[in-house]
């Protein structure tokens, strides 16, 4: 609950088997999220965030922009990389969010060296 407003909020970490290739798994893991999404879509806004192991181009993220809007690709230019901290080879930490939700405003990494990944935090209207 924000100011009145009830949000579904949906944290996962999708297999990280083949991480520098698309994986099948990824896809079957996907469809059953995207199963329980869309029965909250339509409701109260849906945020689904977290670890992906895949990047912009697979499947698994085509699969999940088809329904819910990835907020690093509204508001930045650049890749966005998040793995791994100390080197920055993928984007693969996503925060997508529900077409019915106002605007995503702004979206940063953090630099810091607390986990394998950059933190990823954005803010909406």
């Amino acid at each position: 609950d924000v100011d009145g407003q009830n949000y579904y909020i949906f944290a996962t970490h999708i297999t990280h088997v083949s991480e520098f290739v698309s994986n099948p798994d990824r896809i079957i893991q996907l469809n059953q999220i995207l199963k329980i999404i869309g029965e909250k879509l339509g409701s109260n806004p849906v945020i689904l965030l977290g670890d992906f192991n895949s990047v912009p181009e697979w499947p698994e993220i085509k699969l999940i922009t088809s329904i819910l809007n990835d907020a690093w690709a509204n508001v930045s230019t650049t890749p966005g990389l998040t793995w791994p901290s100390y080197g920055l080879l993928q984007r693969i930490d996503y925060i997508f969010y529900d077409p019915q939700l106002s605007a995503v405003t702004n979206c940063q990494l953090k630099d810091t060296m607390v986990s394998d990944h950059l933190p990823l935090v954005c803010t909406f209207s």
